[in-house]
């Protein structure tokens, strides 16, 4: 072996302990120990022992902040369940019949608190539902009980500081009160969030930066009474920084609301419209989309093929351990890579203005160098390369030690021997 460190005493503690002698070694220590079953196949690993890393920067940086509100690292750290934490550890297996990746944060589950805790969830089906259309690039489902997750939000915010958690209640209590004195946003639309979000996406309509950044999506959050969710929506435009009105349209019996959302150009591109967020109740859901035409079609029903009954994605979904535990993703590589391939040819022009600041240095001369760095133009056609991609599945589990979150690539059929 070539021992390289920047210690010569842990040096000298390697050779001891490869010569026989009895320096303790680290797969003796139980923090490392507690992740062994999952170091047992992989190829590769990384180990982070998180504790005694947190515990050292919370006793260095005690003071509090200069505005005067009693804050310090620790009681943040705390509150947020960031002291809970153990270790982390991540492990990759290659294999014939594809890449499994695993992330593991071991934290049992009498320290979690805080953020930690509202992002533990049930293991509850995670699966596409059938509405969810074949076509759809990307998707994922997370279980989380938003109620739940909303209360221990308040309840961190309150440990923090007192003041933070009555902010929140004075502004929860006086949402909606200019319009309607009886409204009350807590029974209204915190009280009817459910433990569902689904998200799903489309290819982009275009070939631009633009058209690639923000293609046709949806996002869905389930209720057990989705219409007055929807409704009470509409009180949550009063903490933007301009007050947005909504705009409501029937749609096959179903209301419609939408507002303008702001949108920031990039550099040295003209100001592009608004876009619009559009939202409606359906099916025990409340359904969003900046894309009035996706969300139509969601309204419709109409789906003739189910990303469900994809080839293959069954199959991959239980090398991550199912569908069923709580949280659940897919990608389909092979066609936002083809976007992205198509989009950085056609539009490569575009796309040079941006680098143009960071790469050149303005001028004819400065763009001709800029060519010279990157021409995208010189890209192959994605049909010479498509061989190489497939889709990629990935999930997320929560045990009594900690958090896990899997991803697997299959190998693409046409590269299998």
């Amino acid at each position: 072996m070539l021992i390289l460190g920047t210690s010569t005493k842990d040096v000298e503690k390697v050779l001891v302990r490869q010569s026989g002698g009895s320096v303790p070694s680290l797969g003796e220590q139980a923090a490392f120990a507690s992740n062994a079953k999952v170091f047992r196949d992989a190829s590769t690993y990384a180990w982070i022992h998180l504790k005694p890393i947190i515990d050292t920067f919370t006793k260095n940086d005690t003071k509090a902040d200069k505005a005067g509100l009693g804050l310090t690292s620790e009681k943040m750290l705390s509150a947020a369940g960031i002291t809970g934490l153990q270790t982390l550890a991540f492990t990759l297996n290659d294999s014939p019949d594809g890449l499994l990746a695993q992330l593991q944060l071991n934290v049992p589950e009498a320290n979690r608190k805080g953020l930690l805790k509202i992002l533990s969830y049930e293991a509850k089906d995670a699966g596409p539902l059938p509405f969810v259309p074949a076509d759809a690039v990307k998707f994922t489902r997370w279980r989380l009980d938003l109620q739940k997750a909303w209360n221990t939000f308040e309840n961190m915010m309150g440990e923090i500081n007192p003041q933070f958690a009555g902010g929140i209640k004075m502004m929860l209590d006086l949402a909606g009160k200019d319009k309607d004195p009886d409204f009350d946003l807590r029974k209204s639309l915190i009280a009817n969030l459910g433990d569902d979000i689904i998200s799903y996406q489309k290819t982009a309509r275009g070939q631009t930066l633009a058209d690639l950044s923000s293609p046709p999506s949806v996002t869905m959050i389930s209720s057990p009474k989705a219409e007055t969710l929807a409704a009470s929506i509409r009180s949550l435009t009063a903490f933007l920084p301009q007050a947005a009105k909504i705009k409501e349209r029937e749609f096959l019996g179903r209301k419609i609301y939408s507002m303008n959302l702001p949108s920031t150009p990039a550099p040295g591109q003209p100001q592009q419209k608004n876009r619009v967020l559009s939202y409606a109740a359906s099916g025990g859901y409340v359904v969003f989309s900046s894309d009035t035409a996706t969300l139509e079609e969601y309204l419709r029903g109409n789906t003739p093929s189910s990303l469900k009954d994809a080839p293959g994605l069954a199959d991959a979904a239980q090398k991550i351990g199912g569908m069923g535990t709580g949280l659940f993703g897919y990608e389909n590589q092979a066609e936002t890579m083809r976007a992205t391939l198509e989009t950085l040819k056609k539009d490569s022009g575009t796309l040079g203005s941006l680098l143009k600041s960071p790469l050149s240095q303005g001028g004819e001369e400065g763009d001709s160098k800029l060519k010279e760095w990157v021409d995208f133009n010189l890209l192959p056609s994605f049909d010479r390369i498509s061989k190489y991609f497939y889709f990629t599945v990935w999930g997320g589990s929560v045990t009594s030690d900690g958090l896990s979150v899997k991803m697997f690539a299959p190998t693409p059929p046409q590269l299998k021997k």
